[in-house]
């Protein structure tokens, strides 16, 4: 019996949900097994770059996702998400995709810039992978931390996702001060108005099973920063597993988040989450709640 992590049992509004409690040690030897075995070298991997005016990094990006993959021979495809630039994104794209022949890529243009989780619902929409995933184009965390995310999901978890606030992920003591304030506050609005199971929902990388991907990404209506949100909402809602995963995070200048400005709308969106669900925009009862014990046993079992 294939055994990944310790389980714990949560509530929302009086349901019973379950969570997976995440490693202590980060890649242990489990997930390194997981990774040689064939049952994630026979998965397909789709990724999703999200870029809007990253003319400058996205040939780095694509360059060292493409390294990264194939050093461990996994299949995958990489898929580009033009979300209206109006530099050279796309350009750009195409010669690193020549440049360090690509196989498998996939440019999606977009005519205006509809925010960052409309672009990554496009990407979604056309994956074909067994697993798919997304990360910002400016690679925030090291690439080794997908190691045990791409593990997770492999092993039968629904949902992998970077988590900055556990104990064994590191942090880059040159990151911005007042971005690092204003994310702690805004984790704690997220936990006083909708869910407490998670505190770190916009690290920028995450791996959903395809099917998990496609239910949720179906559902959604934040187009901006917010959908992290509403992704981890809908993935609590539907008692789906979920991972939490440590990272390590490293020096990116030019986020494309506007502090105070985006502050505000996603502010607003944690609010119109909570009407959404309750005017049963979601329809939440054509996805059954999962239980955990179909997946994953415990430890000891």
């Amino acid at each position: 019996m294939l055994k990944i992590d310790i389980l714990s049992n949560c509530t929302l509004n009086g349901r019973n949900l379950c969570m997976l409690i995440p490693p202590r040690d980060g890649l242990d030897l489990e997930d390194k097994k997981i990774l040689k075995s064939d049952s994630c070298r026979n998965k397909f991997i789709s990724i999703i770059i999200p870029a809007y005016n990253e003319a400058q990094r996205i040939g780095r990006t694509i360059q060292e996702l493409n390294a990264f993959l194939h050093q461990r021979g996994l299949h995958y495809e990489l898929i580009v998400v033009n979300d209206g630039s109006r530099d050279n994104t796309s350009a750009a794209a195409k010669a690193a995709i020549e440049d360090y022949q690509v196989r498998n890529f996939r440019l999606i243009e977009l005519k205006n810039n509809r925010g960052k989780g409309s672009a990554v619902t496009d990407g979604v929409k056309q994956a074909t992978g067994d697993i798919i995933g997304f990360i910002d184009a400016d690679l925030p965390v090291d690439l080794t931390c997908l190691d045990s995310m791409l593990a997770a999901v492999a092993g039968g978890v629904d949902l992998a996702i970077g988590a900055r606030d556990l104990e064994e992920s590191v942090i880059n003591p040159n990151q911005n001060r007042i971005r690092l304030f204003a994310g702690r506050v805004f984790s704690h609005l997220i936990n006083l108005v909708l869910f407490k199971e998670v505190f770190d929902t916009q690290c920028g990388v995450k791996f959903f099973k395809a099917n998990a991907a496609k239910t949720i990404f179906e559902r959604l209506t934040i187009p901006g920063f917010g959908f992290d949100v509403e992704v981890i909402f809908l993935a609590v809602k539907f008692g789906l597993v979920i991972k939490r995963t440590p990272v390590k995070l490293i020096s990116t200048n030019g986020s494309r988040v506007r502090l105070w400005r985006d502050a505000m709308i996603m502010f607003t969106d944690l609010f119109k989450i909570r009407r959404n669900a309750r005017q049963g925009r979601y329809n939440l009862c054509d996805c059954p709640r999962r239980s955990i014990s179909n997946i994953l046993p415990t430890q000891g079992e």
